[in-house]
């Protein structure tokens, strides 16, 4: 039996489902995110784990107990919230204190606690500060401190970090993991951003209309998406749309290359490829390749971005910038090429 295990949770708010037949079991110590656009229920099912909201049916369950009908104060789990939700009126020590004070922990060891989970998120000077004298990333690990303080048996974060700028988001992620790994606590977190979900996961949960779309850790949902709406979701993806030609391959524009598998003659088709396997002018002659035209060419930093052209497709090629290579020049024409296995053809 899994540490948590959420079987056949449904939830509706009036005509409205909001969460279907959604079946998970997470293990022990285990980092997992729901990931998922506005609205795909990913929230809702947090707060179902939180007891903030009762499924309509279905059953939940940590450590083998029944929770479904449990309060949230007796569920013994920490939340973290995108707006921190800390006590403006109390100080940052306070804050930290607040949850084992309602749980009529002994004044030493509040004490203990909080210096230990202050020290832990690196804020051990600030616990008389309050919180409007702090910056966002700041809050935002007093409020993971307040959270941890009264060990829980899981901890729930939704969407954390979305309120902060690029720099702290990458920075928060790097400790929150290093955090969660130390601790060894069970994690649900709650994102709409592919990266951090793809950087913080054991495994991610893509949700879509209240249903999971699939389940897997970060590679497996990246390089094998259970279909075109979590290939679409998770990280670029080119897609070129053609039709089978009499022989069973390719037909783009007036073009034609060799799929993985033979295609139905007439029929319409789609091939879907990353970025980052494609590439621009190949020297390997095992690749298949289209002529293409240069449409625009982004700088990214490491990565040089270049859109071209198929017929009236465009698909983005990403490659590692060369300082001693000319950029691809806006209009040009060049050959687009990947490996025949690259992808997905439906």
């Amino acid at each position: 039996m899994a540490y948590l295990e959420l079987d056949k949770i449904r939830k509706t708010w009036g005509a409205h489902t909001a969460v279907e037949g959604f079946d998970l079991a997470v293990e022990e110590g285990e980092f997992v995110s729901f990931l998922g656009g506005s609205g795909c229920g990913k929230t809702t099912t947090l707060r179902m784990v939180a007891g903030f909201e009762t499924p309509d049916s279905g059953k939940l369950t940590l450590a083998g107990e029944d929770l479904t009908l449990v309060s949230p104060n007796k569920r013994n789990v920490g939340m973290v919230f995108q707006n921190y939700a800390l006590f403006p009126n109390l100080t940052v020590a306070q804050n930290v204190a607040f949850g084992l004070k309602v749980r009529r922990v002994p004044h030493p060891e509040i004490q203990r606690r909080v210096d230990e989970m202050l020290g832990t998120v690196h804020l051990g000077d600030f616990g008389g500060r309050y919180p409007h004298q702090l910056s966002g990333g700041q809050q935002q690990r007093v409020a993971l401190a307040r959270a941890l303080a009264p060990r829980p048996r899981v901890l729930l974060l939704d969407e954390p970090l979305s309120a902060l700028d690029a720099a702290i988001r990458q920075h928060l992620r790097i400790e929150i993991r290093t955090l969660q790994k130390s601790l060894g606590i069970t994690t649900i977190y709650v994102t709409h951003d592919q990266e951090e979900a793809l950087s913080l996961s054991d495994r991610i949960v893509v949700m879509d209309k209240g249903r999971i779309e699939q389940i897997g850790t970060p590679a497996q949902i990246y390089h094998q998406p259970a279909n075109a709406h979590v290939a679409a979701f998770v990280g670029h993806l080119g897609v070129l749309t053609g039709v089978g030609s009499a022989d069973g391959r390719f037909t783009i524009a007036g073009q034609t290359v060799t799929p993985p598998r033979p295609l139905v003659p007439g029929a319409p088709a789609r091939w879907s490829l990353r970025p980052e396997t494609l590439v621009l002018d190949p020297r390997d002659p095992k690749l298949e390749r289209l002529s293409a035209t240069v449409q625009s060419v982004a700088f990214l930093g490491s990565v040089l971005r270049t859109l071209v052209e198929v017929g009236d497709q465009m698909v983005p090629v990403d490659a590692f910038v060369d300082p001693k290579q000319d950029q691809p020049r806006v209009g040009a024409t060049v050959t687009v090429g990947w490996a025949r296995d690259a992808g997905w053809v439906e």
